[in-house]
């Protein structure tokens, strides 16, 4: 194979650039918009897991309980959603927490539940807004302790210095399709 016909095939099975130089300002926003979105998430995602694994979960000091007769439960996209009868709060437990399906079977209407929730965001609205649970027990037996809760979050949390790598993956790639693209 000779240097030209290496060349064409790179470019044009690899990186997938037309040969026609019609195409050549589409071939460039196409190499420059990747570049631009690849950057742009490999530093979110960067900044956010340099923040630490436990970004977003709150110290158990911080957290406040709360305890009643379950009113109602309801699970959409693994992150369950309850009420206690007591309280006007209402309640989420997120998937980023894990096991949401043997929380949610643990949770029939009448039982006694005890959770450990986070304090009220300053424009929190009552009976509107949810407040998330990192504890909950339900019958007097511990369903998802906060330990279980942390170290499900932290494993979450770990899966953002991967993912940053992969984008610097799409950088390099959008990079040497914007070289290859001004080259026609």
């Amino acid at each position: 194979m000779t240097d030209e016909q290496l060349d064409h095939w790179l470019i044009r099975r690899l990186f997938g650039i037309s040969s026609n130089p019609a195409h050549r300002v589409g071939n460039l926003i196409t190499g420059y918009v990747g570049l631009v979105l690849s950057l742009f998430l490999t530093g979110f995602l960067l900044f956010m897991a340099l923040q630490g694994p436990r970004l977003g979960l709150p110290d158990r000091s911080d957290l406040i309980a709360a305890e009643g007769t379950l009113r109602e439960a309801y699970e959409r996209k693994s992150t369950v959603y309850f009420s206690l009868a007591e309280h006007p709060d209402k309640f989420d437990y997120q998937s980023k927490a894990d096991d949401g399906k043997s929380v949610f079977r643990s949770l029939t209407v009448g039982a006694h539940v005890s959770v450990l929730h986070q304090p009220p965001p300053a424009d929190y609205r009552v009976g509107e807004d949810r407040l998330t649970v990192y504890q909950i027990e339900v019958g007097g037996e511990m369903v998802r302790s906060y330990e279980q809760v942390e170290e499900a979050w932290v494993s979450n949390n770990s899966l953002g210095p991967w993912l940053a790598a992969l984008f610097v993956a799409f950088i390099l790639y959008f990079a040497a399709y914007i070289w290859l693209a001004h080259r026609r």
